[in-house]
């Protein structure tokens, strides 16, 4: 089991992983296990995903929620997994400097 990272999120302390599409169960159902394999929250919200501009401010209360009509989660609270899933898009993963507060998202397909 692989979890990707990329360099300069590492570099800046940012936790993040990624894994490739001929690596995962359907349905995610082994998301737990990578999360424990690599250090991470098992408290995870996850967006829905509809396509659509939605975005979500969640905290650890939302721990184990799927959030509807979310394509896009942001959080500042720590000890809290974000996911978001990705086939024929990029993953896109969000940070303020400023407030430490982050998130995570799919780039749009189309123009």
């Amino acid at each position: 089991m692989r979890l990707l990272r990329f360099p300069e999120l590492t570099g800046r302390r940012l936790p993040h992983f990624f894994t490739l599409r001929e690596e995962v169960s359907p349905h995610g159902r082994d998301l737990p296990e990578r999360l424990k394999t690599g250090g991470f929250p098992l408290a995870m919200v996850s967006a829905e995903q509809v396509h659509g501009a939605g975005v979500a401010r969640v905290g650890r209360a939302d721990g184990g929620k799927v959030v509807p009509a979310a394509d896009a989660l942001i959080s500042g609270e720590s000890n809290l997994t974000l996911v978001v899933r990705v086939a024929d898009c990029g993953p896109v993963w969000l940070h303020c400097k400023k407030t430490g507060a982050w998130g995570s998202c799919r780039q749009p397909s189309g123009p």
